[in-house]
């Protein structure tokens, strides 16, 4: 009987633990649902942050030009796929007229984030589809946006371009909460040290 009651307080916890821990279904449909960009800088000074906004600009124009009217991020992938040299090969331009004497190279794949802010959104911590266009060495500070839903790309406003990009409701909650939509605490731990 003994066992019995261990293995079922266990099996409480552990589902106690994963309801907890664990990020809710809009929180996961996030990761899916966009992709970033990331220019990294050669390094920190000043001529290296001054060419990765000119790199970052260039790109962006070209992702503007090339993404208008993509209606998923699973469209924008192929796309990103597709113009991954073409994007290469502009930043190798750019570089070349900034007379910067290294090069680019574009990297797409899933990274693992932090939570970040971006203006009046904020992302969960977690794996996104990345654009890494990496400058030089890439030992500089890097600059980031979400490229996918464009809230990088204009001037609209980001509620708006969730919405047209199919992310709403309670997705829509995790990027624009004031506060964070969910907070990582053991609760778990909180609840059996109170028992003790």
């Amino acid at each position: 009987m003994k066992i019995v009651l261990k293995s079922a307080a266990f099996f409480l916890a552990a589902a106690f633990f994963i309801w907890v821990v664990l990020p809710v279904s809009a929180d996961c449909r996030i990761y899916g649902g966009v992709a970033r960009l990331h220019v990294i800088a050669d390094g920190d000074g000043a001529e290296a942050q001054r060419v990765k906004l000119a790199v970052r600009d260039a790109l962006l124009e070209l992702a503007r030009d090339r993404l208008a009217d993509a209606s998923s991020v699973d469209e924008a992938r192929d796309r990103f796929i597709g113009m991954r040299r073409d994007m290469e090969e502009l930043a190798e331009s750019v570089l070349e007229r900034e007379g910067a004497a290294y090069g680019a190279r574009v990297i797409l794949g899933e990274e693992t984030y932090p939570t970040r802010t971006y203006g009046d959104l904020r992302l969960p911590a977690g794996e996104y589809f990345s654009v890494r266009v990496i400058l030089g060495s890439g030992q500089g500070k890097n600059w980031w946006c979400l490229i996918f839903p464009p809230l990088c790309l204009g001037s609209a406003q980001p509620a708006g371009e969730l919405e047209s990009a199919g992310v709403g409701g309670e997705s829509a909650k995790v990027f624009t909460a004031e506060t964070p939509y969910y907070s990582l605490r053991f609760r778990i731990l909180e609840f059996f040290s109170s028992l003790f």
